[in-house]
């Protein structure tokens, strides 16, 4: 499967962010990054392939053969933007409420996808945090929240706005082996 941009602009009212982006996504690569200075529109990119924001010109196309939805359709379904820093979930809500605030969002049946969830919190050893709130979590426990939700939702594209930023070299480590652990189960991209 594969994601082809063609010619794709961003405004912020006249404020012109991405310029006749040409792009293609190849989704059987596991990890991909999206590297560039800051300011070039990265994050901007990342909302608009995750269904956030919505182009001002230029297309978006799945190429699958088995998918004849349009892109944006695909995207609220089967993308999550995680941001940068600690905004991806909500704070006063624990780990499996905003879970199931997700699920409601993505269309997820909540008690089908709690045991699935309840096995990834697992794996990502952060079982013991799914009951606490997210507001009280560190920074790197919050990053790892954000993915943890986002893999329980068995989301095909997740894209991951600075994932390592804030985070000391322990918590960079965690990151990299949860990133790993996800990129190895291969149900994700």
């Amino acid at each position: 499967m594969q994601i082809d941009i063609q010619n794709l602009n961003k405004k912020y009212n006249a404020r012109q962010v991405l310029f006749d982006i040409n792009l293609s996504i190849n989704l059987d690569s596991k990890i991909i990054g999206l590297v560039g200075p800051n300011g070039a529109g990265k994050s901007t990119l990342m909302r608009v392939l995750s269904g956030v924001l919505l182009p001002n010109s230029g297309k978006i196309k799945l190429n699958d053969a088995d998918k004849k939805l349009e892109y944006i359709q695909w995207a609220l379904k089967n993308t999550l933007y995680v941001p940068a820093g600690e905004r991806g979930l909500i704070n006063r809500l624990s780990l499996v409420n905003n879970f199931r605030y997700f699920c409601g969002l993505k269309n997820v049946n909540y008690k089908k996808g709690l045991s699935y969830f309840e096995s990834m919190a697992q794996t990502l050893e952060m079982e013991n945090l799914i009951n606490r709130d997210y507001d009280q979590m560190s920074t790197g426990q919050k990053k790892s929240a954000a993915l943890l939700n986002a893999l329980a939702l068995k989301t095909k594209l997740i894209l991951l706005d600075e994932p390592s930023n804030g985070l000391d070299i322990d918590a960079q480590d965690g990151l990299k082996h949860v990133l790993n652990l996800t990129k190895n189960k291969g149900n994700q991209k």
